[in-house]
């Protein structure tokens, strides 16, 4: 019998062994395979089908002396319908034989569909989005549509040809309790049918590497059950797991995994609990299209006869200036305009412009985009030669500024006078009473007089950069 505190012990000691096996090489891990449970990120072929097979077994949980056994199998195909989008489904089933003082057993079977989107996000990383639907029944085959289960969640895998790291984590709202009429399964059957009336949140973590056709992967999973009824969490499914992956040709990949439940058991009562096998082997192959074989080109042999060498080429005329436009910190600018009397260049993401074919001699070169001051530099181009130039450009600072409005009760704008102090600065509000001062940052006073009105002084404070608004209400002066 295989308890929870030795499953760690067998793990390590798994790992030990396979990894005797490997170093490093071309990781194989992308897209569709037949043993595993952490899917990486980065997408996989146009077309994948895995099959697979595997053994479990369950040590005593009904205390009736009993022991339970798990045959499985399932056929699976991944379609690449976008190049970031796939398809695909698979069928699940197995055989469960148990025996003790309730022996039982037991054909179960159900389809799973998924999606998944990919994207790459620079850096040897990968970020994919999947949406799951797992369709049970009580019968095989049957689906119950009451019992549709879905399950989101996202991958982020890191990571070169020679070691990758997949980190997922998502959601199942888990409904599958609802093929069955609980009150009238067996202990057994409770045990057997993998249905649950918790969701569960998902969690994973794998990492694989690669020397040449061989490839070890070891992962860790774990669906904490949440809701009513959900047993704690350290009686979660925890699922450790070792394997090693062969590739057979272009093609064909042989896959086998070995898995250890590390989680406590669950009390088989009323509540529908899915519960893992303690320890169960898989093995498998997956298949993808052999890339395409070009053809070496027939090179016929002919008689030539000898022909005189071609002329040198003429010597350059021209020289070319490339250059890198950057802001103060040294980060690139992208949109700046590199002119060069009546030709032009414009920077790109990543600051770079370059300039063919200029006529040999001194040259200004202007420098500009919006927001920064404009730099001049003077070029010295030499036939066949190139110029590197690097400019930094300062940014104008926006000028700290105050603006505002003067209306009168009635709430019509006023076109009085508006003089700051101790600036010595006036300007006269518009028809609507808008009025706005460019200022050096600091303290004021907005003094506001019109005539038949009384006037208002107003205490201001600008920052760098700051703008003020204020909002004045003159009251008529009284006859």
């Amino acid at each position: 019998m295989i308890r929870a505190g030795l499953a760690l012990p067998l793990l390590v000691a798994l790992l030990a062994l396979l990894g005797t096996m490997l170093a490093a090489a071309p990781a194989h891990a992308d897209g569709l395979r037949a043993t595993g449970r952490v899917r990486t990120a980065r997408p996989g072929p146009a077309v994948a089908i895995a099959l697979g097979s595997g053994y479990g077994f369950t040590e005593s949980v009904l205390d009736a002396d009993d022991a339970h056994h798990r045959v499985g199998g399932l056929a699976a195909v991944a379609i690449r319908a976008l190049p970031w989008l796939e398809l695909g489904g698979e069928v699940r089933g197995r055989y469960d034989r148990h025996t003790g003082a309730m022996p039982d057993d037991g054909f179960v079977g159900d389809p799973r569909l998924w999606l998944a989107a990919s994207r790459a996000l620079g850096g040897e990383r990968w970020l994919a989005l999947r949406l799951g639907v797992w369709l049970p029944g009580s019968d095989v085959p049957s689906i119950e549509p009451d019992a549709v289960t879905v399950d989101a969640s996202a991958a982020l895998t890191t990571g070169g040809p020679a070691a990758r790291v997949t980190a997922t984590a998502g959601f199942r709202l888990d409904r599958s309790s609802r093929s069955v009429d609980a009150a009238r399964l067996s202990p057994a059957d409770r045990l057997g049918l993998g249905l649950s009336e918790a969701s569960a949140v998902l969690l994973g973590i794998g990492a694989s590497r690669s020397r040449g056709a061989w490839e070890l992967v070891g992962e860790a999973s774990w669906d904490l059950l949440v809701g009513d009824g959900a047993p704690a969490p350290h009686e979660s499914p925890i699922r450790l797991g070792a394997g090693a992956r062969r590739t057979l040709d272009e093609s064909l990949t042989l896959e086998a995994m070995l898995e250890v439940a590390a989680s406590a058991r669950p009390a088989i009562d009323e509540t529908l609990v899915a519960i893992e096998p303690r320890l169960a082997a898989t093995i498998g192959l997956s298949w993808r299209p052999r890339p395409p074989v070009r053809a070496a080109p027939v090179v016929t042999p002919e008689v030539t006869t000898p022909v005189e060498p071609p002329p040198p080429p003429p010597p350059p005329r021209h020289g070319d200036v490339r250059g890198r436009v950057v802001d103060a910190d040294g980060a690139p600018l992208p949109g700046a305009t590199v002119r060069l009397g009546a030709r032009a260049a414009t920077t790109g993401d990543d600051g770079t412009f370059t300039l063919a074919e200029v006529a040999p001699g001194s040259v200004d070169v202007l420098i500009e985009r919006p927001g920064h001051e404009p730099t001049r530099r003077t070029l010295t181009i030499t036939a066949g030669g190139e110029v590197q130039l690097e400019v930094a450009l300062v940014r104008v600072r926006p000028p700290s500024q105050i603006r505002g409005v003067v209306r009168g009760f009635d709430g019509k704008g006023l076109a009085a006078t508006v003089r700051l102090e101790p600036a010595g600065l006036e300007v006269t509000a518009d028809a609507d009473g808008g009025f706005q001062v460019d200022v050096p940052p600091g303290r004021y006073t907005v003094v506001v007089t019109l005539a038949g009105f009384e006037g208002q002084r107003r205490p201001v404070e600008v920052e760098d950069e700051g703008v003020a608004v204020l909002n004045i209400e003159l009251r008529r002066a009284r006859r």
